[in-house]
């Protein structure tokens, strides 16, 4: 029986080569996933351009929204939680709540 395809959110904080990197090996087929769900951390990143033109879907998350790094990692992890994904990948310098991380991934 084949595995299914892995669900992935991606953040990203700059212009998003990673985030390119994995729709180009998904379009490939070099990689069985789906991403379905990229979060920026902050207003007019080339990363939520790259998912816009890959029509994926996107958020943007500005940390400066937030009065501490835990409200912003509930944020991020709501949306995360949602979208129904396997895996997160941190294509993203970003800052997150150690209590968030370790209750979401036990």
């Amino acid at each position: 029986m084949p595995l299914s395809s892995i669900n992935l959110a991606v953040l990203v904080s700059g212009s998003g080569t990673t985030l390119q990197n994995l729709i180009d090996r998904i379009a490939s087929r070099q990689l069985d996933a789906r991403i379905k769900l990229v979060i920026g951390s902050r207003p007019g990143l080339l990363g939520i351009d790259r998912a816009t033109k890959a029509n994926l879907p996107n958020e943007t998350v500005d940390r400066k929204s937030f009065t501490n790094v835990a409200q912003f990692s509930k944020h991020i992890f709501d949306l995360v939680e949602r979208a129904n994904v396997d895996l997160v990948c941190l294509a993203a310098g970003c800052a997150f709540s150690k209590s968030l991380i370790a209750i979401t991934t036990e």
